[in-house]
């Protein structure tokens, strides 16, 4: 790890360094696209043989619809009191447009190794 990550990247990083713990990334963006290969990878990765129509259920079952609708019957706990939504919009890369152009920079700037590690942005030659 190095000490010039900022607190949430060092977290990402502490998981990637530890040698013989095998660790599996998968991005909200990987789902999105390709739900099947993700959702297999992750069942793979648990050492799970589940049948395509489990496969498919379960996506089903964890679609942003799906997860948005449970989190407005009664006992949804995730959600902060702070917060008005838990699940958002379900789009990726949305913080772009979310955060400011400053937000967004200071980010970034903290963030850009890992960011770039998992494809969030170019590599800087």
């Amino acid at each position: 790890m190095t000490r010039s990550l900022a607190p949430g990247s060092v977290h990402v990083a502490s998981w990637l360094s530890i040698p013989h713990r095998p660790v599996l990334i998968l991005r909200y963006e990987d789902l999105l696209s390709d739900p099947v290969r993700s959702f297999g990878r992750l069942a793979g990765f648990l050492r799970l043989r589940p049948s395509f129509e489990q496969l498919r259920r379960a996506i089903e079952m964890s679609s942003f619809e799906e997860l948005a609708e449970q989190e407005r019957r009664p006992g949804f706990v995730e959600r902060p009191q702070t917060a008005e939504r838990f699940f958002r919009t379900g789009h990726a890369g949305q913080w772009r447009e979310a955060l400011s152009a400053e937000q967004a920079k200071s980010v970034i700037a903290a963030h850009a190794p890992m960011m770039m590690r998992f494809g969030y942005l170019e590599p800087v030659c």
